[in-house]
């Protein structure tokens, strides 16, 4: 079974309830490490390498207030 680096980070925040959103980046889309990201509450999960264009739809999405999913 696969798993993704950042694992034990996505734990420990799901674990204490913060709500922060959490987007995965990683070197290659691993079906089994995207879904266990997401199980873990994670935002998104994202491809290496990102452009700019990509940092912008994350800022959109999860951090400007009133715009995107928020």
């Amino acid at each position: 079974s696969s798993s993704f680096e950042g694992r034990s980070l996505l734990e420990h925040i799901s674990g204490r309830g913060f709500r922060a959103p959490v987007v995965v980046v990683s070197p290659h889309v691993d079906i089994q490490c995207y879904l266990e990201a997401m199980n873990l509450g994670a935002a998104d999960y994202m491809e290496q390498p990102l452009g700019w264009s990509d940092v912008e739809k994350v800022k959109v999405r999860f951090l400007e207030p009133g715009i995107g999913n928020a």
